[in-house]
């Protein structure tokens, strides 16, 4: 099952557990009897910060790790791959899977939908290129901790400048997924950074709110009750980073400090950090930033997402 295909009192409920998860282990939202002894990994194309998330969930859960790939994702066929994995996941008792194809932008998507619909054990999706939803959630987790609700709060994701360039995965999720549960999405960012249309018109219909997209000549003051900062790709030259270092080059005043943040704004970012570049260092000495805790809360909502599968006999994945 999609994320996105719950309802928002699911969406809401799984934010809750991650934050009970965090505070009080896994133990109180997974009976012991239904612990896996043994997680898998499909993990391909993602970054080393994904690759964290699914070590901590298995050391979180005291059981072993193993790889269900073998063969190059890059080189094999969707046949192959798909009849190894059937063999593979047999010898576990669940699978997550982080599917990353720069190449087809869309590749990530199908393929993980692929092993969801073959996967003999529970299936959590992480990421793909084109949405990374454990990542949004526990930003939208952290923001909900500090505000009480997200219901109607002004969330804006906003693009710095930066040498080191991310795909826009957890920028989709957060207008995606901020949308469903209430929030009002805000992306500020260059003409050439803006998010895929698709994914803004599929927020919108299904949230029936509509998403803006601000494209100012300058940063300045964002009004807004959190600010998500990241220095993601543009579409146009994903693949290209001299191109992106063009594109991006006439945008150095894109540079997020205290001064763009409002009184009381909430401030989130997960790496690369670039400070002095993207951000100023002062911001992660503020108390309204959050960041320290967004790879310990994306653990937790992966196991959050673990526990609807393992404690629901209807759904066999969550992605």
């Amino acid at each position: 099952m999609k994320i996105e295909d719950l309802d928002r009192d699911d969406l809401e409920e799984m934010l809750n557990l991650s934050r009970g998860i965090e505070l009080n282990g896994v133990g109180h939202v997974i009976p012991r009897d239904r612990y896996p002894q043994l997680v898998g990994s499909f993990v391909y194309g993602s970054d080393v910060w994904t690759e964290n998330v699914v070590r901590a969930v298995a050391g979180r859960l005291g059981c072993g790790l193993v790889p269900l790939q073998t063969s190059n994702p890059a080189r094999a066929s969707l046949v192959d791959l798909l009849a190894e994995f059937d063999i593979a996941s047999s010898s576990v008792d669940t699978a997550l899977v982080s599917y990353v194809d720069r190449e087809t932008f869309g590749g990530g998507q199908d393929m993980t939908a692929a092993l969801a619909e073959r996967s003999r054990v529970p299936l959590i999706g992480l990421q793909n290129e084109v949405y990374s939803h454990s990542s949004a959630m526990a930003h939208l987790s952290l923001i909900r901790e500090r505000l009480s609700s997200l219901a109607g709060k002004r969330i804006a994701v906003c693009w710095t400048y930066g040498t080191s360039f991310v795909l826009p995965s957890t920028v989709h999720s957060v207008i995606l997924l901020g949308s469903l549960v209430g929030a009002n999405i805000q992306v500020l960012s260059p003409p050439e950074f803006q998010p895929l249309r698709r994914v803004v018109r599929q927020a919108s219909s299904l949230s029936g709110r509509s998403i803006e997209l601000e494209t100012p000549d300058t940063l300045s003051q964002i009004k807004a009750d959190a600010v998500i900062a990241l220095n993601w790709s543009s579409l146009e030259a994903l693949n290209d980073l001299e191109r992106l270092r063009s594109l991006a080059s006439p945008y150095r005043d894109w540079y997020l400090s205290k001064s763009v943040l409002g009184e009381d704004c909430l401030f989130l970012t997960e790496p690369p950090i670039q400070t002095e570049v993207a951000i100023d260092p002062d911001l992660l000495e503020l108390p309204v930033n959050l960041s320290s805790n967004w790879l310990s809360r994306r653990v937790a909502v992966t196991l959050a997402m673990l526990s609807r599968v393992l404690t629901d006999d209807s759904r066999s994945a969550l992605y």
